[in-house]
């Protein structure tokens, strides 16, 4: 799992995807770890825009036997509340995200679990909610800076960092996770793909519309997952 979430924070996203696919093949049905990779198979299958398999996956890791262990709710989680955000109604969502409250609002993060926490986030904010996740999101930003900011952990995070700010019609929200991916962007080709996106997207909402760089923005983000 490690190396599918470096190599998804490089904006190696096909890798990721083949490390998870190969080691679900190989893990027999009994394992302890199985739930856990379907879990992130899933999750992977969000971020590429595949509801099918994702919703699939996640089915196949809820029959696993025996209690599921925090990280592996944490990644549930995000799997249920991202597929309702990008593949529902803003209503499903909403009923989809107050369903999830109780379990995740008391989960702690790491940087094993920071890339589905970010699905959380970005789907909180989506609803108008800026409090539920704030002191998981304040400890996980410590914690990277504690780091010295390495922008394979970082890049998503401060992504949903801006995410989070333009959701909530917070300006001042996002601009430290802008200049952290601005800062990163010569280091890591994600944090540069995600740096040019939040430009576009912040002029966009500032009235000025670039047909081009609007389509070439969302390709790299399709492309990086």
């Amino acid at each position: 799992m490690i190396a599918a979430a470096v190599a998804v924070g490089t904006g190696e996203f096909t890798t990721a995807r083949q490390l998870v696919d190969t080691a679900v093949c190989a893990t027999p049905g009994g394992s302890w770890s199985r739930r856990r990779l379907l879990l992130w198979q899933a999750w992977l299958a969000l971020q590429g825009e595949r509801p099918a398999e994702a919703r699939s996956a996640l089915a196949t890791a809820e029959r696993v036997p025996g209690t599921p262990a925090p990280r592996d709710v944490l990644v549930l989680e995000s799997v249920r509340v991202g597929l309702a955000r990008r593949h529902d109604t803003l209503a499903t969502l909403e009923t989809v995200w107050r369903d999830s409250l109780e379990r995740v609002r008391h989960l702690e993060v790491d940087l094993y679990t920071a890339l589905p926490f970010t699905t959380l986030l970005t789907s909180a904010a989506r609803t108008g909610d800026a409090v539920t996740l704030a002191h998981q999101f304040d400890s996980l930003r410590h914690l990277l800076a504690d780091l010295g900011a390495p922008p394979a952990w970082g890049a998503h995070v401060w992504w949903a960092g801006v995410q989070q700010g333009i959701l909530l019609n917070e300006p001042a929200m996002l601009a430290p996770h802008a200049r952290a991916l601005a800062g990163a962007a010569s280091d890591n080709p994600l944090a540069a793909v995600m740096a040019r996106a939040g430009a576009v997207w912040t002029a966009v909402l500032g009235g000025k519309v670039d047909a081009d760089a609007v389509e070439g923005a969302a390709r790299a983000l399709a492309a990086a997952g």
